[in-house]
């Protein structure tokens, strides 16, 4: 009984017995959706879409993102690399994005750990 209550206090809650921001971002981009992808923008996020960067609010990174979207309907998505450092303090990804255009991007995020939980800070989407 004890082993029981050790799971669910402790073990469980840190498995991802929910999705965690980066599997959500991850599954939002497989399926070409901003909106959810969103749901895990910091307050600030910078976006780079071939060599074009600039800083966006919450909101102005979802249009640009969806704007880029519309243009490039998702094939596939493919997580190459993930990583963090030591401390949990942050998680990057990089994957191959594949549009319906036949053209492939390199796609890298980075999300940062702030108030509990992970936000997505930068995006770069290269071709």
């Amino acid at each position: 009984m004890k082993v029981i209550y050790f799971l669910f206090l402790f073990v469980l809650p840190q498995s991802g017995f929910g999705q965690s921001a980066v599997d959500q971002t991850i599954k939002a981009i497989k399926a070409g959706n901003v909106t959810e992808m969103a749901r895990n923008f910091d307050k600030v996020v910078d976006v780079t879409i071939n060599n074009e960067q600039s800083t966006y609010s919450e909101s102005q990174a979802t249009v640009v993102l969806k704007n880029f979207f519309s243009r490039n309907r998702i094939k596939s998505f493919t997580v190459k690399h993930k990583g963090s450092p030591v401390d949990n303090s942050s998680v990057y990804i990089i994957g191959d994005l594949t549009a319906d255009s036949k053209k492939d991007y390199r796609l890298y995020l980075f999300f940062k750990q702030k108030n509990n939980g992970l936000f997505l800070e930068e995006i770069r989407i290269e071709e």
